[in-house]
């Protein structure tokens, strides 16, 4: 259980930093230029440019992460279900990014993955405390 943990902690923490930094420059700069995009990419979502997705990101992705994180490190009740739930916002934020800019590359396939691991391990730990309490 304590791998489990480990490991979710620390892709929590991985997509937390590294979506705190991307929602802030994306609401400094809703061009998108500082992060390498283009408006011309928002053309198929109802955005004009990247300050909402920007404050989603920062907060959905990056504080909720973290909290979750933190939530996870010292076992507060439901932690699990955090880490659920984290998985299932980061796949989902995905599969609607996708949709939105017709897109698809690397880095979306590695978010998907880190969601879907991190749903299985909060499913897992979910089931594994369930079954030390009974």
């Amino acid at each position: 259980m304590k791998t489990l943990r480990i490991i979710s902690v620390s892709l929590l923490i991985f997509v937390g930093i590294n979506a705190i930094v991307a929602g802030f420059l994306f609401m400094y700069d809703p061009s998108g230029s500082m992060m390498g995009m283009k408006q011309d990419n928002l053309q198929y979502s109802p955005f004009n440019n990247y300050l909402i997705p920007g404050l989603v990101l920062f907060l959905v992705q990056g504080v909720l992460s973290i909290w979750s994180a933190m939530w996870c490190i010292k076992r507060k009740s439901f932690y699990p279900l955090m880490i659920m739930a984290q998985g299932i916002l980061l796949g989902g934020w995905i599969l609607i990014q996708v949709m939105m800019v017709h897109d698809f590359n690397a880095l979306h396939s590695a978010m998907l993955t880190i969601g879907a691991t991190l749903l299985i391990c909060g499913i897992v730990l979910k089931r594994r405390i369930r079954h030390e309490h009974q």
